[in-house]
């Protein structure tokens, strides 16, 4: 009889586990696709259909999320509005992980983002039972041109500052990593890049930044020294880098 009570106290404890972890809640989630490093919605073309938004279930193969492969499976989609938002009200299960995807932009503008996501692109987590305000960011196409400026007020200043990388470039020489500007400087460099717009790159392994990496020395002391900068979209733009 002892051992039959404890049967059936497990086999109720394992049920209830099953339910808790199979139960599905109300789950609204609203949002606007908005170009990045900007708070303004995407542009969209009327010469082409409307972007889409899906909603993807995350999953990983045997190994789990630490040595296994992800698995995306669309569970829901929408087209945007005039304005480039959307909405969900869905039932979702709540011990499971779900994300945000969109596919469907013009790319002439945008970065082209593939429909097969595999949950490590650009992610934008939904949690479910709860309301989820999500503003996913598609990458603008746009091109850079550096202009440096030394911003030591002292006009007989030696300042050396020796780039090192980190600006996008399609027509540099070779001798352009060796760039090294001497003194009180404030030019305006050849250079042109096409890179993406604003800051940086949110989101898994496409984590990027726009950071100019250099050697500066001032006042006779060298130092390493990080620059973020920040590219506005779809256009040709000076991007002053500030040291």
């Amino acid at each position: 009889m002892k051992k039959l009570a404890i049967l059936i106290i497990a086999i109720g404890i394992a049920f209830s586990y099953s339910c808790k972890k199979n139960k599905k809640v109300q789950t609204q989630i609203s949002g606007t696709l908005i170009t990045n490093g900007t708070t303004d919605p995407i542009r969209l073309s009327a010469e082409l259909p409307k972007p889409v938004v899906m909603v993807f279930n995350r999953s990983f193969t045997s190994g789990g999320a630490l040595t296994g492969e992800h698995i995306a499976t669309e569970i829901a989609r929408t087209s945007v509005d005039n304005n480039a938002s959307f909405s969900f009200d869905l039932e979702l299960y709540e011990d499971e992980e779900y994300f945000i995807g969109f596919t469907g932009l013009d790319t002439s503008v945008y970065y082209f983002m593939p429909e097969e996501w595999k949950g490590d692109w650009t992610y934008y987590p939904i949690y479910p039972g709860i309301y989820n305000s999500i503003n996913p960011e598609p990458w603008a196409i746009s091109w850079a041109r550096p202009r440096f400026i030394n911003t030591n007020p002292d006009n007989n200043n030696n300042d050396k500052f020796k780039y090192l990388g980190g600006f996008p470039c399609d027509n540099c020489q070779s001798s352009s990593i060796s760039l090294l500007l001497i003194g009180d400087i404030d030019t305006l460099l050849f250079w042109v890049g096409k890179t993406y717009s604003g800051y940086e790159i949110l989101g898994g392994a496409t984590h990027q930044k726009h950071e100019v990496e250099a050697k500066l020395t001032r006042n006779g002391i060298q130092r390493d020294t990080i620059i973020p900068y920040f590219v506005p979209p779809f256009d040709t733009s000076i991007v002053e880098i500030r040291y």
